[in-house]
């Protein structure tokens, strides 16, 4: 038989698989069914992932706290350098530390491992603290041994506002509930936490070591500096300091980062697993319908066509359907980001929108292509055992997986 390799004649054959396909997609319901599933939740992977790294990148500043970060880690450091920042942009001073906090009631007595943030007057630099009831953030800087702990905290030893805590020997009284803070970087993001006022260290007299303090100070620059410049000088500030680590607003939320890549990273290997298990069950569904249509192709290599034509087809009429259903799937991921974005203001203060990337359809389309192609071709190769003789004896051949050395 001669092949049909001129322009005219291809697009005869394009043609005809696109009607070929309009009349015997029902056929295709399981292939259709499988690959949505699949490439829905590679989507939603990607779609999510987009949407929380531009969240991130959009609110560099109040998720590092400031416009640069001095910090120091376990020392409070050269309090001369930090003072000389101070005389060209503000600077808001942080102290994290971990300790047991336990209730006072005996017969319910409960001990968390918590992280306490002390935070002066001028926190939060950037953004705002999401607190009840009203004033409670005041009151914790003029009133000394009070709290603001966050929600897990209270949920996890049934803590209520104006009931006493015990950190350490001192007891503290919780005047209110933390929902959200803009610099999710660190401790803040999960877990249980408290801000207090900066006079706690003070009462607690606490040391470095058992305690892991952490000394950071924020810094924001005026309105109308220089930003470069400024980050430039304070850069040469602190460039013989060897105890300091200065972070800027794109280092912001690095641990969150991380945390999305991984969890990413490791969703995409599952869902792309089970994109592979599923292509067994693609390709019986389609060596089904190849048999289904078995005197169809007898009858078109009666007329002329070539084995290779009939297998171009097929091909075509996988990738139309595999076009349409990853836009589809694309489409239907961005129903998932209001569904997190919950989840998130909630807990963390992030609000998430979806985000189009055309380079993630891409993916997620040459994905669903490679794991296609994969599995239908030892399928529509079994096209080459159909002989149109078969077409005059009037004999059914069914079809089985054909592999050859071309195809392997």
């Amino acid at each position: 038989m001669e092949k049909l390799n001129n322009p005219s004649e291809f697009s005869l054959i394009i043609k005809y698989a696109l009607k070929d396909l309009s009349r015997n997609y029902k056929k295709l319901t399981s292939i259709i069914v499988t690959l949505f599933i699949s490439l829905f939740i590679l989507s939603a992977i990607f779609t999510i992932e987009d949407s929380l790294k531009k969240e991130l990148n959009d609110n560099a500043k109040s998720l590092l706290g400031g416009d640069l970060e001095i910090d120091y880690n376990r020392n409070k450091g050269n309090l001369e350098l930090v003072n000389q920042v101070k005389e060209f942009a503000t600077i808001s001073q942080m102290i994290e530390f971990s300790t047991m906090v336990s209730t006072i009631d005996r017969e319910k007595n409960k001990s968390l491992f918590t992280r306490i943030k002390t935070v002066d007057t001028k926190y939060p630099l950037y953004g705002s603290v999401d607190y009840e009831p009203a004033g409670s953030f005041d009151r914790m800087h003029n009133e000394p041994n009070t709290l603001l702990i966050n929600e897990s905290l209270s949920k996890n030893l049934n803590l209520k506002i104006n009931e006493k805590i015990k950190v350490q020997n001192q007891l503290f009284t919780i005047i209110g509930i933390v929902k959200s803070v803009p610099d999710v970087s660190g401790f803040v993001a999960f877990g249980d936490w408290a801000l207090a006022g900066d006079q706690t260290l003070e009462i607690l007299k606490l040391n470095g070591i058992g305690s892991f303090l952490n000394y950071e100070y924020k810094v924001k620059f005026n309105k109308n500096d220089d930003a470069g410049k400024l980050e430039k000088k304070i850069e040469n500030i602190f460039k013989d300091d060897q105890k300091v680590k200065l972070r800027y607003p794109e280092n912001s939320a690095s641990g969150l980062k991380r945390i999305i890549n991984n969890f990413s990273q490791f969703l995409s290997l599952v869902s792309i697993s089970a994109m592979l298990i599923a292509g067994i069950g693609i390709a019986n569904t389609l060596l089904s319908f190849i048999n289904q249509n078995n005197m169809s192709i007898a009858v078109r290599k009666a007329v002329g066509f070539y084995s290779g034509n009939i297998k171009t087809l097929y091909y075509l009429q996988l990738f139309v359907l595999l076009l349409v259903i990853t836009t589809f799937a694309y489409s239907s991921s961005f129903l998932i980001v209001p569904i997190v974005d919950q989840y998130l203001s909630d807990g963390l203060g992030l609000n998430v929108s979806p985000v189009f990337s055309i380079i993630n359809f891409i993916k997620i389309f040459l994905v669903g292509l490679l794991v296609l192609i994969i599995f239908s071709i030892p399928t529509i190769s079994s096209i080459d055992q159909v002989k149109a003789s078969s077409l005059f004896r009037n004999v059914f051949q069914n079809l089985e997986f054909y592999y050859s050395k071309k195809s392997t």
